[in-house]
């Protein structure tokens, strides 16, 4: 019987077999990957606001009495929808995209920062040309001044021209401060919700202390500060309630304490000293001699109280005897230069009605000659 052929080492079948150590062999049927079977998906990209949409969110935030970006997306879907349904019979038109409160939020940022800038760069143009300049070339140097510090083309002019005049706009635009500006290159994802203008932003907006994109002085409306003024007087109301409150608490402790105190004194003044024993007798008699001496500084307090309050109002009466001397001999003066003044005027009419008599006289004596 022929011996079995042992190898001397196993690495050395497997490495004739072709197969690696610890591995297992394939599998007769190759599949596909689920990559090489989907199709690749293309990364969706949003368009970029356009000007309806634009002037949709200025009118939504004009039209809102608080700057909140809730009611801002709210009045701006409900702009969106309408005007859809109004250009939805037209030919050729494509419905508008109500976008979602993080990108109202971003593009309304964008215009408020760019407006900003046009404002104060359109009064840089005003202050630099002189007089004999018209009007048209204002605009044109406040475009060069944000292209060349920006830089940038200005195309939110649809945007400014319905927020300029506002003063809820007005409230919140603030100048843009002469600082150094970086422009950073845009992300997909800024590129997806900015707004028609470029996306440039300054290091200076970047600031915690600049404003916000929706502005950090927020204009109050009517009914909220009705609703304010209101709380405050109702506040006021309470407060003077609860100081009303507490002083008729301490009113009636104090009167409760007396109470106590007089039935206490009352007890103390019933006993009867002779049928006391000298111990007893000696302590209430310190007892009754406290009691006397409370009774007699009460009644001095209360004397002297009386005498300030005499005084006082003696006082009182005095300055109001002289306040009144003084009103009445000031208005006595008056009436003495009023009548010397009076009695100037008779003896002036007087002098004149007798140069009047007198040439009326005269006249008549002339005639008369003259007739005769």
């Amino acid at each position: 019987m022929p011996p079995k052929s042992v190898p001397l080492d196993p690495l050395l079948d497997l490495l004739g077999c072709g197969v690696p150590p610890d591995a297992t062999p394939a599998p007769t049927t190759s599949k596909k990957r689920k990559a090489d079977s989907e199709p690749t998906s293309t990364p969706k990209t949003k368009k970029n606001w356009s000007t309806i949409e634009d002037k949709s969110l200025c009118r939504a935030w004009l039209n809102t009495t608080q700057d909140a970006i809730e009611r801002i997306h709210v009045y701006y879907r409900e702009i969106i929808e309408k005007f859809n349904e109004e250009n939805e019979t037209k030919k050729s038109f494509s419905p508008i995209v109500v976008r979602s409160a993080s990108s109202v939020e971003c593009c309304w940022g964008h215009i408020l920062r760019f407006v900003n800038k046009y404002i104060g760069f359109y009064a840089q143009a005003e202050a630099r040309l002189k007089s004999g300049n018209n009007d048209i070339s204002i605009p044109a140097e406040a475009k060069e001044l944000f292209k060349a510090n920006c830089p940038m083309a200005f195309n939110l002019e649809h945007c400014y021209v319905m927020l300029k005049d506002a003063s809820k706009f007005q409230a919140t635009s603030q100048p843009p401060k002469a600082k150094p500006t970086q422009t950073t290159p845009n992300t997909p994802t800024d590129f997806a919700t900015q707004a028609s203008s470029p996306s440039a932003v300054d290091v200076e907006d970047e600031e915690p202390s600049e404003q916000s994109v929706l502005g950090n002085e927020r204009m109050e409306g009517q009914k909220a500060a009705k609703k304010k003024h209101a709380d405050d007087e109702s506040m006021g109301k309470i407060v003077h309630l609860q100081k009303e409150l507490l002083q008729i608490s301490r009113e009636r402790l104090d009167t409760m304490k007396l109470a106590v105190r007089d039935a206490a004194d009352e007890a103390i003044l019933s006993k009867d000293l002779d049928s006391m024993c000298d111990r007893k007798r000696a302590y209430y008699e310190k007892k009754l001699k406290a009691i006397y001496n409370r009774e007699d500084a009460e009644e001095a307090a209360e004397i002297e109280r009386i005498e300030k309050e005499k005084e006082r109002l003696i006082a009182e009466a005095k300055e109001k005897a002289v306040a009144e001397a003084e009103k009445k001999k000031e208005k006595e003066k008056k009436g003495k230069a009023k009548a010397k003044g009076k009695g100037k005027e008779i003896e002036v009419e007087i002098e004149i009605n007798d140069v009047v008599d007198t040439t009326n006289k005269a006249n008549f004596e002339d005639n008369y000659e003259a007739n005769n």
